[in-house]
């Protein structure tokens, strides 16, 4: 089943709380979320095989809790965090920071991509992605592309919400080659604030 996104624009999904999935929520509501326990995130180097009419890409896929993420996800697809150019990449760890603004609406943000092209008319598994008291909150996976209004949730209701503390986030998304022992091909040896 797929939600409309102007559906989903009026509600919001609360984050284990018990009570119904999906609720209206207005200004005047205060939030009442416990904190909540969080994830271990990692990044591991990753190949895409190449072969007869399909380009091999290097990427980090994302560990949560010591099992990554593309496992759960399934498909062919990769991470936002593609071994290829290094403005596209410092863009996608700042949206995963909530530095820069979602590439979705109502604040999703891609995780992986097509691996052929990258590019979000292909479809891409998002999630919803906030910082609620200090933590990075990755939640609602769905599939989505950029030019219908509809996000497939499904086959992704099982996974997440995943949360992680965003000072961790932060430091691990700052130099995220060092996890491959890799030179800095992700930021072109400049910081991770610097636009591309």
């Amino acid at each position: 089943m797929g939600w409309n996104l102007g559906t989903l624009s009026a509600l919001n999904i609360l984050e284990n709380n018990g009570t119904s999935p999906l609720v209206r929520r207005t200004a005047e509501q205060p939030r009442l979320l416990p904190r909540m326990k969080t994830n271990f995130l990692q990044l591991t180097r990753k190949r895409r095989p190449g072969g007869t009419g399909v380009t091999q890409r290097d990427y980090l896929d994302f560990v949560v809790d010591g099992r990554p993420l593309s496992e759960r996800i399934g498909g062919d697809l990769i991470s936002c965090l593609v071994w290829t150019t290094a403005g596209e990449n410092a863009r996608a760890i700042r949206r995963l920071l909530l530095e820069e603004p979602a590439d979705f609406g109502n604040e999703r943000r891609s995780l992986y991509v097509c691996p052929q092209c990258g590019d979000l008319g292909c479809g891409a598994v998002s999630a919803v992605v906030k910082n609620i008291d200090n933590q990075i909150r990755w939640h609602v996976f769905g599939f989505e592309n950029n030019y219908e209004n509809i996000v497939r949730l499904d086959e992704y209701r099982d996974i997440g919400p995943f949360v992680f503390e965003k000072r961790n986030t932060k430091k691990l998304f700052e130099e995220p080659w060092k996890c491959c022992n890799r030179p800095n091909r992700w930021t072109s040896e400049s910081k991770l604030k610097e636009t591309s």
